[in-house]
This record gives structure tokens, sequence and C-alpha cells, in this order.
């Protein structure tokens, strides 16, 4: 499975705000903000930024759990937003070929 990479017009602070309010515009739940440069610099170790939003749609996880309790293991899916040469990109995973082996849905 290959992500989907996407170069943002935006600086970093802007494109998570945006990804922010398009994630709630799409009506989905963030369950999990993670910043990984700021886990990482508690750590002593310095990184551009970098942060991931673990996204979840709870009426089609419920359509997936009541069909298939196992496929719990995939939900929540993740968008990667991180800073490489001064340029912000976003990337993930197009959720139809992570659910795939779902073959319901």
């Amino acid at each position: 499975m290959k992500p989907i990479t996407l170069r943002s017009k935006y600086n970093f602070q802007e494109t998570l705000k945006n990804m922010e309010e398009a994630i709630s515009r799409a009506n989905l739940i963030i369950v999990s903000r993670i910043n990984a440069q700021e886990n990482l610099r508690k750590a002593g170790f310095n990184i551009p930024g970098s942060y991931i939003f673990e996204i979840f749609r709870p009426d089609f996880a419920f359509q997936m759990f009541s069909r298939n309790i196992a496929s719990g293991i995939d939900p929540p899916l993740r968008i990667y937003i991180f800073e490489k040469d001064d340029m912000t990109f976003v990337e993930y995973y197009r959720p139809s070929d992570v659910l795939k082996k779902w073959e319901e849905f």
C-alpha cells in the first residue's frame, strides 16, 4: 500500500489549522493528536514539524464493527503532516486501500 503525499501551499502551522477545520467539516472526529516533534523534543531530539491526526467516523465504524468486529484493527485512520526541506506535506493512506481487506466495504 502506497501513501498519498501532497505538498501543502501553507506553512506547517497553517496546514495543521486547515486540516483540523477540514476534518471537522467532513463530520469526522479527531480521536488523537500526536505531536511527534514535541514528543521527541522532550526526549532530547530535534526534528522538523511532525504531527499526526487519528480520525474516526462513528457511523461508519459502527457499520464495520457490526459486520465484523475484527475490522476494529484498522480505525482510526491517520493523517500525517510533516516538514521537509522547508516545505510542508500531508500524507495519508486512501481509506479504501486500508479497508479493502474487509470486502464488505
